[in-house]
């Protein structure tokens, strides 16, 4: 079709194409402005291996710590599966007084994700999401407990795998719907929509 053919097709058939237009854009942004804001939280957590032998103390190179910053690597890829576990998921929820959600193991797997600046860092980020702030905030902290109470009983069974985990203060912030950014995705959608209505509806009149 040529251009001017469509320009036709939405001049004969505007009351439509702006119906489709307007409805579909009008529920998005109704649709989206309803839904709860939503709090974004994270904690950082660093590992660090206690080191019972001291550069001082020695005469041998201990590398600068190279061995024990990478053992305390290896614990942060521990601590990750730990957050993904939904058994540790149960205890997180059970130490910070909120109920479980009422949904699949798989879906406890989602709750808590995490990421770290490189590969074999001791730094490890994690990250929730909760409809109320302070639940958010208790997740988090009762996340971190947790974990040291799992590293505890690990430094307590094999005293050779003495780990200090330092956490950070919790961090949230409130993520609101992206009412703009819905709006603008559905007036895009209905446009093509609406002109390919009223583009079929003009094929079918001239059938006639």
């Amino acid at each position: 079709m040529e251009v001017y053919e469509y320009f036709e097709a939405i001049k004969k058939h505007l009351k439509i194409f702006l119906t489709i237009i307007v409805l579909m854009t009008g529920l998005t942004a109704l649709l989206t402005s309803l839904q709860p804001d939503k709090y974004e939280g994270a904690v950082s957590l660093t590992v660090l291996k206690r080191n019972i032998l001291n550069q001082d103390r020695i005469n041998f190179y201990l590398y600068d710590n190279y061995y024990a910053m990478q053992s305390s690597g290896l614990l942060a890829d521990t601590i990750e599966n730990w957050i993904h576990s939904p058994s540790i998921v149960g205890d997180v929820y059970q130490k910070a007084g909120i109920g479980l959600p009422a949904t699949s193991l798989k879906d406890y797997t989602k709750i808590f994700q995490s990421k770290r600046p490189s590969a074999y860092t001791n730094v490890l980020n994690i990250t929730t999401q909760s409809n109320q702030k302070d639940d958010a905030d208790k997740l988090l902290q009762a996340m971190t407990e947790v974990i040291q109470t799992q590293n505890q009983q690990i430094a307590k069974d094999d005293p050779q795998r003495n780990y200090d985990i330092f956490a950070s203060t919790p961090v949230v912030v409130v993520k609101k719907p992206a009412i703009l950014l819905n709006t603008a995705i559905a007036f895009i959608l209905s446009l093509i929509l609406a002109l390919m209505t009223v583009t079929f509806l003009r094929y079918l009149s001239k059938r006639k």
